[in-house]
């Protein structure tokens, strides 16, 4: 019995089994993250028809009956849009995997299907539910934390949100001139 038990200790606290991360790991882990977030953000604003628009303003009628201060604006990327994505956007994570580059070492996460049904490649990948409940945590606190930056992002239309929000707003992300 005793060689039972010292098998045991030496299993549980035996460093070869104990699942650690550095900083430098946690912060590609959180760039990475973020990239995916804003990846699926604006992936979900293009699938709407920029036709599509939605009554803001003031719903307010004068005496005669008229209504004034009410307005339309493009759906895509509204406040209300946005509020319906960042509602379901962490949901979508399962579909990615985290991936190492094999000459750098850097990680990042990518996804495991096609949005648009052609075939997917992947390589270098690490699939399991722990990658999964990671990024779907990451993605939680990210939205929860940054909700209004990234609704105030996506609703004026920044030409490059994954610098704005992965490198100025979160700090999650290298700058360029960081890497160099």
């Amino acid at each position: 019995m005793p060689l039972v038990t010292s098998f045991f200790f030496f299993l549980l606290f035996s460093p070869i089994f104990v699942v650690s991360e550095s900083k430098e790991e946690r912060k590609q882990l959180l760039c990475a993250a973020c990239l995916a977030v804003v990846d699926e953000i604006e992936w979900e604003i293009e699938q709407v028809d920029p036709k599509k628009k939605i009554q803001v303003g003031s719903f307010r009628v004068d005496p005669d009956g008229h209504q004034k201060g009410s307005y339309q604006v493009p759906y895509a990327g509204s406040e209300s849009h946005m509020t319906e994505v960042l509602e379901g956007i962490c949901t979508k994570m399962n579909t990615y995997a985290l991936s190492t580059d094999p000459d750098s070492g850097k990680k990042s996460y990518v996804r495991t299907s096609s949005r648009r049904g052609e075939a997917v490649t992947l390589s270098n990948i690490s699939m399991s539910g722990e990658v999964s409940e990671r990024l779907k945590h990451d993605c939680n606190s990210l939205v929860e934390e940054f909700e209004d930056d990234l609704m105030e992002v996506f609703k004026t239309k920044d030409s490059q949100p994954k610098d704005t929000i992965c490198q100025r707003i979160t700090g999650y992300c290298p700058s360029s001139r960081d890497e160099l």
